[in-house]
C-alpha cells in the first residue's frame, strides 16, 4: 500500500513533456502513465503540473512556482520531477523563494550535470545554421541549450541546494538491446563518454543529493511508458512500485508539519 502524505506531491514533467493529454474533455493521457491514479488511491493529493515545453529553466521554473501556488496556495509541499523538470525545480527552490514551501524534491533521470549528447546536438544544429534561425524565431528553444554540459555547470554554481529542503535522486540505467529503439542513438552518443544511461541521461549526471536507487528503466520507461516491444520482451518493467517506494521514504524521512 502506498503510505499517505499529508502534503501534496507535485509531479513535474520533463522537456517535451504535458500533463494531461484529452480531446473534448476525455483524457487520453498523463505524461506520468497511471502514476497519479497509482498515488491518489490511499488519498494522496496529487498536483500535475505543465510548464512550457521546451522554455528555458528559468521560464518553466517561474510557470512551475505559479502552478503550485495556484493549486495549494502556499501550502507545503513534495516535488517528484522527471528529466528536466528536476532542474526546473530546484531553479524555482533557490531562486523564486520556494524553500520555505518545498519540502523534498526527488528528481527521475535527470541531468544535473547536462548531457554530452545535447552538447553534440548543439554543435551539429550549429553547423547545419538550425540554431541560429531558432534563435531569431519566436520558438522556445531554450531547453536545449540549458541541457548543455557547460550551461549544467553554471546552473550548478549559481544554484545551491537549500538546507530547509530534502533532495533525493533516483536513475535509470539499461542495457543497449533492452532500452526502446527511439533512444538508442542517443544512448551510443552518451556511453562511451558517461557510461551507463537510460538512453538520454546518464547515471552520474542523474545522481543528486540524497541517492536512492538505479532503476532498470530507461528513460521513458521512468514514468511509465515503454514501446510494445520492450513489453512483449519484458524489458521494460512497471514502475509503480518504486514509487511506492519513494512515498515510503518521504513518508519516514521527511517532517511534515
Amino acid at each position: 500500500m502506498v503510505p499517505r502524505l499529508k502534503s501534496p506531491i507535485v509531479l513535474a514533467h520533463g522537456l517535451l513533456g504535458f500533463a494531461r493529454m484529452a480531446v473534448r474533455g476525455i483524457e487520453l493521457a498523463t505524461y506520468f502513465r497511471g502514476i497519479p491514479q497509482f498515488l491518489e488511491q490511499t488519498g494522496n493529493r496529487v498536483i500535475l503540473s505543465t510548464v512550457p515545453a521546451t522554455g528555458s529553466i528559468a521560464s518553466r521554473a517561474e510557470a512551475l512556482k505559479r502552478e503550485i501556488l495556484a493549486h495549494v496556495g502556499h501550502e507545503p509541499v513534495h516535488v517528484i520531477a522527471h528529466s528536466m523538470g528536476g532542474l526546473d525545480a530546484r531553479h524555482m527552490i533557490t531562486h523564486l523563494d520556494m524553500a520555505s514551501q518545498v519540502l523534498s524534491l526527488t528528481t527521475l533521470g535527470t541531468p544535473h550535470r547536462g548531457s554530452c549528447f545535447a552538447d553534440k546536438g548543439i554543435d551539429f544544429t550549429e553547423k547545419i545554421g538550425l540554431f541560429g534561425w531558432l534563435r531569431r524565431s519566436p520558438i522556445d528553444h531554450e531547453a536545449f541549450e540549458d541541457l548543455c554540459t557547460a550551461a549544467a555547470a553554471r546552473f550548478n554554481a549559481a544554484t545551491p541546494d537549500s538546507p530547509n529542503v530534502r533532495y533525493f535522486s533516483v536513475a535509470g540505467s539499461k542495457p543497449r538491446h533492452e532500452t526502446l529503439y527511439a533512444l538508442r542513438f542517443s544512448y551510443d552518443v552518451i556511453a562511451p563518454t558517461e557510461g551507463p544511461n537510460d538512453g538520454l541521461v546518464s547515471v552520474r549526471s542523474a545522481t543528486w543529493g540524497e541517492f536512492l536507487d538505479e532503476w532498470n528503466c530507461d528513460h521513458v520507461n521512468m514514468v511509465g511508458w515503454t514501446g510494445p516491444r520492450e513489453r512483449l520482451l519484458g524489458y521494460s518493467i512497471d514502475v509503480r512500485p518504486k514509487y511506492r517506494e519513494i512515498i515510503g521514504r518521504l513518508a519516514f524521512d521527511v517532517a511534515e508539519s
